[in-house]
């Protein structure tokens, strides 16, 4: 009989291990949109993004504005050469400028623990759902925390939330 209960807490304690989301790195490339609002400076933008992890590339165009008007920004990053360039279309201008930053690949940060898991659309009929994790950490360096939304297959980013102090 206590055979029986050890083994059924250890199928119970290995199931759950075994359904446990798992970090994830998500795919090379990728195009997207993001959309940011801060309550510090009262900017809001909105934009699209290119993501090239072989090559270590990020683009970003977005336009937005704050409380000191209307911006726009278009930006590639080249970490691997460790510059920028800051586009400018209305004047088809370019201007590289230093990057002194390391590359980040878009993955579940380490550290991060898997906080939920969610069928995104219906559960009901197979395949015909959206399986997405939500991962939460903190970043002690700036006393931040962050909650990122990812799909459970791809690892594609579907959200992304940060609060610090500050904001």
């Amino acid at each position: 009989m206590k055979l029986l209960i050890l083994l059924s807490i250890c199928s119970s304690l290995a199931l759950k291990a075994w359904t446990q989301p798992s970090p994830c790195v998500s795919p090379p490339f990728m195009t997207g949109n993001a959309y940011m609002h801060t309550e510090i400076g009262g900017i809001t933008t909105s934009g699209s993004f290119d993501y090239d992890a072989l090559g270590q590339q990020l683009r970003i165009r977005s336009s937005g504005f704050s409380l000191n008007g209307t911006f726009s920004l278009d930006l590639l990053m080249q970490f691997q050469q460790k510059v920028a360039y800051e586009i400018a279309s209305s004047t088809r201008t370019c201007k590289k400028v230093a990057l002194d930053a390391p590359f980040n690949p878009i993955q579940i940060p380490p550290g991060s623990f898997p906080v939920a898991q969610t069928v995104l659309g219906t559960g009901s009929v197979a395949g015909m759902g959206l399986l997405a994790n939500t991962w939460y950490g903190e970043i002690p360096q700036i006393q931040a925390t962050y909650t990122l939304v990812f799909s459970d297959n791809a690892c594609v980013p579907l959200s992304g939330t940060y609060s610090s102090p500050e904001s």
